[in-house]
């Protein structure tokens, strides 16, 4: 299923709601809107919310992804609580492109909380 891309401007950032299954070729379609947005408005953060999202890429996938992540965009992930379930098969893999997110010099994290994840972005 596509990603909602939107603009936030309450909190100026962008926004991601991510649900169902998402393939990393309906990541690159939804990045590009991202990124048309973030030089529109000259917005340098996004709020992924992955909390409804059932399956995504492989970790190569993802891995090569993280490369075309731009540095200057503060990256977060709202997710699962892993022991909720569903977020078994995503919450894992966010993580891990939180911690490639490191190693490639990105400013990403993941989240539980909404309102943490705000305030994280914001700093």
């Amino acid at each position: 299923m596509p990603d909602d891309v939107s603009l936030d401007e309450v909190n100026g950032l962008n926004r991601v709601k991510s649900i169902g299954i998402v393939p990393v070729d309906e990541w690159r379609k939804s990045f590009e809107k991202i990124l048309a947005l973030k030089e529109e408005h000259r917005i340098n953060c996004l709020l992924i919310d992955s909390k409804e999202q059932m399956e995504t890429s492989d970790y190569g996938e993802i891995l090569e992804f993280a490369k075309t992540i731009p540095k200057d965009l503060k990256l977060a992930f709202l997710v699962e609580d892993i022991s909720g379930g569903k977020a078994q098969t995503t919450e894992p893999k966010i993580r891990f492109l939180e911690a490639v997110g490191s190693k490639e010099e990105l400013d990403v994290r993941s989240f539980i909380d909404e309102d943490e994840a705000l305030r994280w972005l914001k700093n």
